[in-house]
């Protein structure tokens, strides 16, 4: 049986001044009336060719096509002998280029994708640049690690002073689990650069 829709209740007199009159059924049927007599309400539609962009866009996501690759490729197959990296304008302006040259147009334009600008360098002296940042890396590593092992041989010292007798764990050193001696683990960390997984 078909529900016969009942003639919305004014709001009582006594209770209009607590119920703001913008979210009363009064107001949303003034509102609905309003609008169904509204003549100047109009869809536009336009043809700019965005079936075909959105296509063309589907596309390209399906096939995986990738700027980066297709540019840094595009130069590499003229520059063999160069290492290529896209390098951030807003890098570049805080650090410098670092060493590597833009990648020109004939035009004399670098060659940029999004806000990306391609850039080259000859692969012997990337490879003497990576080996530097290595070098630096490992020292900055080793300095860091020699400083905790000072901080910890410090803290030691200080807490045998005060009666206590206690020693980090150190490098290499193998826990096992009490209650299950099957489980134990090394140590330490190991680093380990290339190779893969």
């Amino acid at each position: 049986m078909p529900s016969v829709r009942q003639p919305r209740a004014k709001t009582p007199a006594h209770l209009a001044h607590l119920v703001p009159h913008g979210i009363t059924d009064e107001a949303m049927e003034e509102r609905n009336r309003g609008l169904a007599r509204r003549s100047d309400i109009a869809v536009i539609t336009r043809d700019d060719d965005f079936d075909a962009k959105l296509e063309s866009l589907k596309n390209e996501l399906e096939q995986g096509t990738d700027p980066f690759k297709e540019k840094a490729d595009e130069f590499k197959a003229v520059n063999p002998g160069h290492k290529v990296r896209f390098l951030s304008d807003k890098v570049v302006g805080r650090m410098g280029r670092r060493g590597w040259e833009p990648v020109k147009k004939t035009n004399g334009d670098e060659v940029k994708v999004a806000n990306m600008t391609l850039a080259h360098m000859p692969t012997e002296f990337a490879d003497i640049r990576d080996e530097k940042y290595r070098r630096e890396g490992a020292d900055e590593l080793a300095r860091a690690s020699a400083k905790l092992t000072e901080n910890q041989e410090k803290i030691i010292r200080d807490a045998r002073g005060l009666g206590m007798d206690f020693a980090p764990l150190s490098d290499g050193e193998v826990l096992t689990d009490q209650r299950d001696p099957s489980r134990s683990t090394s140590i330490g960390v190991t680093t380990q650069r290339g190779g893969g997984l």
